[in-house]
């Protein structure tokens, strides 16, 4: 059951235990199944005075992938708070991009895709 396939997950991709949520988790499987880099999941980001926790990096891409749901992102205030961060990532160098449920769920093989794009590209050196 679902339970064995998590364990299974866990066993042959650690970083599933670090996910948040079950879009997470799902995302990680996406980035099995296209033979994608394991990026670090939900690891913590000092920038400047600020802690922050992505949700998927490749640090020697310098690329950051958030997964973002309607649940959590769909308010005024999480809108404002998602652009901020943004920012402060950015300004520290870091390329961000999003996802959304759907393109996990029913576009997998175009995001793959995509991230394998951007993983390719070479990153501005920083002091990562």
């Amino acid at each position: 059951g679902v339970a064995r396939l998590r364990m299974v997950l866990d066993e042959i991709h650690p970083e599933t235990k670090r996910t948040r949520s079950y879009m997470e988790r799902l995302f990680l499987e996406m980035c099995t199944r296209a033979e994608l880099p394991t990026p670090e999941v939900n690891v913590t980001l000092r920038i400047g005075g600020d802690k922050l926790k992505p949700d998927f990096l490749w640090r020697d891409a310098g690329l950051i992938f958030e997964a973002d749901s309607r649940q959590f992102h769909d308010t005024d205030m999480a809108f404002l708070d998602d652009r901020r961060r943004e920012q402060r990532l950015q300004l520290a160098d870091w390329r961000v991009s999003h996802c959304t449920w759907w393109e996990i769920e029913h576009e997998s093989r175009r995001l793959a895709e995509t991230i394998r794009g951007l993983l390719a590209r070479t990153p501005p050196p920083t002091g990562r």
